[in-house]
C-alpha cells in the first residue's frame, strides 16, 4: 500500500492445508477515523464498516471469506491518516 501521509497495517492470517469454511477479520480503528479516510489493499475492500458502540463508537472494518482452498494465504490491509496514531508506542 502506498498512500502518502498514511500509516498502514497488513494482516495475513494463519493458513492451513485444509479448506477453511469461514474466515473472519475485524479491525477496530483509532478514535475519530472515518470510513472515507480508510484505504484498503487494491481488490480487497472490506465487507462492512460500522461504528461500534461497544468500542466507544470507533469505526470497525469487517472482512469475511468462505470456502478458502488449502494453502490459500489471503492478505488484508488498511491505511489511515497518520495523525490518528499517537507516538510513543
Amino acid at each position: 500500500m502506498t498512500n502518502p501521509g498514511n500509516v498502514g497495517m497488513l494482516f495475513i492470517p494463519s493458513w492451513w492445508d485444509v479448506t477453511r469454511q469461514d474466515l473472519r477479520l475485524l479491525i477496530v480503528l483509532p478514535e475519530g477515523v472515518k470510513a472515507s479516510e480508510v484505504k484498503t489493499l487494491t481488490g480487497v475492500p472490506y465487507d462492512n464498516a460500522f461504528n461500534d458502540p461497544d468500542e466507544g463508537g470507533r469505526l470497525v472494518l469487517y472482512w469475511e471469506r468462505k470456502g478458502l482452498s488449502p494453502g490459500n494465504k489471503p492478505s488484508f490491509g488498511v491505511s489511515i491518516p497518520k495523525n490518528y496514531i499517537k507516538s510513543g508506542i
